[in-house]
């Protein structure tokens, strides 16, 4: 279901079904991806509502049993958090020296086999003069950062000659994971709900 959601959060959804056992009257993950088949029954706002709230409360359970994971996941949010804050200031900054626009777009196509990925897990003056460099050989820069547990983790396009993607590093794990997961479906419920209202 890669169309929809992501294949880590299709394993959860179906791992969370088996586990709900019928308790909802239609599988979670048939809801989220045949909307139109349930949008007539009565209280299907109600119904997603309950769904939500307990793959959030599914979710946690998790988390609870991984406390090493979730405080690593933890720490290394604080950490991207902070490197993004102040590489998003630099590069807002080099934009409006160099006349470079910074754009938060919807989409952006481009061939991901032909960029340069740079991750970066510091910021330090090299950092620094990288974004400088970047900006000022870009059209267009970008970002396509995203907020988890209300912290940043950064993500911009240098698109020119050359496309360029500096990622703030966050390694991945289990609590990462999950996370992820629950970003991803709360969009998805709340979708779903926005469809309902019409």
């Amino acid at each position: 279901m890669a169309d929809l959601w992501s294949d880590y959060t299709d394993s959860l959804l179906k791992e969370m079904d088996d586990q709900a056992k019928g308790k909802f009257g239609a599988p979670i993950y048939d809801v989220l991806s045949n909307l139109d088949k349930y949008k007539s029954q009565p209280n299907i706002s109600t119904t997603l509502a309950n769904m939500k709230e307990y793959v959030n409360a599914y979710i946690d359970g998790l988390l609870k049993n991984m406390p090493g994971d979730v405080k690593a996941f933890e720490d290394s949010l604080a950490k991207a958090d902070a490197i993004t804050r102040q590489l998003a200031q630099n590069i807002s900054m080099q934009g409006k020296q160099h006349d470079v626009p910074l754009i938060r777009p919807f989409g952006f196509s481009r061939d991901e086999t032909e960029d340069e990925i740079i991750e970066l897990d510091t910021v330090d003056d090299q950092a620094i003069k990288l974004m400088e460099k970047l900006v000022t050989k870009s059209n267009v820069v970008a970002d396509f950062s995203y907020r988890l547990k209300d912290r940043s983790v950064g993500s911009w396009i240098f698109g020119g000659e050359k496309n360029y993607l500096v990622k703030v590093h966050m390694p991945v794990n289990a609590a990462m994971n999950l996370e992820l997961s629950r970003a991803e479906m709360a969009t998805l419920f709340q979708a779903a709900i926005d469809y309902l209202r019409g």
